[in-house]
């Protein structure tokens, strides 16, 4: 058998109501997957013998978990659920954020799945007007386990399969927008952009089964979310100084907005970075880039 495009599928995702522990309400197609890294590690430690420079053995100490996805969002599939996902409700960052199961499909006869997912870092970009919306994503999670499913412990697992939806993907369409005091808007412009949300999740370790033969897991415990962070740049051609006013003025309190798929993001307490465009003779591009303080889907 030989990989073919096609073989990836897409995310299958589904809620958990406790760490680790595959939910028992419905998966949802999540995403068209473009790209998928495991970025999952053993820590090992040898078995020393006596009389040898040779190990007797080798121990597993403990095992890491967690993936890395790029995927585009079919309309209509509830792509604001990610956000929910990163920093745990639509309203706004929440003190903790949710937990969940992703499954896989990698080819024909084999599906990898990740129980207790945590967001770690999450993104949204398009390269230019019209172009589809790319969704990045990075977790940590307790466990990972191929078919079949087996969990840390051994015990078999299951995850249902969802429907692939039909339809457009989601387009960088509207343009985005932003306030200086919260209710006159502004559109931008912006030829790109690139939305970034981060977590800094440290995790709490736990062990792989409990019968005095177990490993540790370096998630599982679960993740605690730290410090987020939400960025935003947007790529424009610089026609006057308008950004140069804003930013040397140490501008703080902005909203910015854009509307995606029917769903209007806002970003609020935004502040400006201060570093202005290279320029050039003639026409050049610049771009904005901006810290928020939190966020909301409505």
């Amino acid at each position: 058998m030989v990989r073919t495009k096609g073989d990836l599928c897409g995310l299958t995702v589904r809620s958990e109501t406790e760490y680790g522990v595959i939910g028992s309400g419905a998966s949802e197609y999540a995403g068209t997957t473009l790209t998928l890294s495991d970025s999952g590690e053993a820590t090992t430690e040898g078995v020393a013998q006596c009389g040898s420079r040779v190990d007797a053995d080798t121990i597993v100490t403990s095992i890491s978990a967690g993936y890395s996805a790029t995927f585009n969002h079919v309309r209509g599939q509830g792509w604001e659920d990610w956000i929910t996902r990163a920093v745990g409700a639509l309203t706004g960052v929440q003190r903790e954020i949710p937990s969940f199961d992703t499954a896989v499909r990698v080819d024909p006869q084999t599906v990898h799945l990740w129980t207790g997912c945590m967001v770690n870092s999450f993104g949204m970009s398009a390269a230019s007007i019209g172009a589809k919306v790319e969704f990045s994503v990075t977790t940590v999670a307790r466990w990972h386990t191929m078919t079949p499913f087996e969990d840390s412990d051994g015990t078999e697992l299951t995850m249902d399969t969802v429907a692939i939806p039909s339809g457009a993907p989601i387009t960088y369409n509207g343009l985005w927008e932003y306030s200086t005091n919260g209710s006159d808007f502004t559109r931008i412009p912006a030829k790109s952009f690139s939305l970034s949300i981060g977590n800094n999740l440290v995790s709490d370790p736990g062990v792989s089964s409990e019968d005095g033969d177990g490993y540790g897991l370096d998630a599982g415990g679960g993740s605690a979310a730290q410090d987020c962070t939400i960025t935003l740049d947007l790529t424009i051609t610089s026609k006057d100084s308008t950004w140069d006013a804003l930013r040397m003025a140490l501008t703080k309190g902005m909203t910015f907005r854009i509307t995606i798929d029917g769903k209007v993001l806002t970003l609020t307490g935004c502040t400006l970075g201060l570093a202005g465009p290279d320029r050039s003779q003639g026409q050049y591009d610049e771009t904005i880039s901006v810290t928020a303080l939190d966020l909301t889907v409505v």
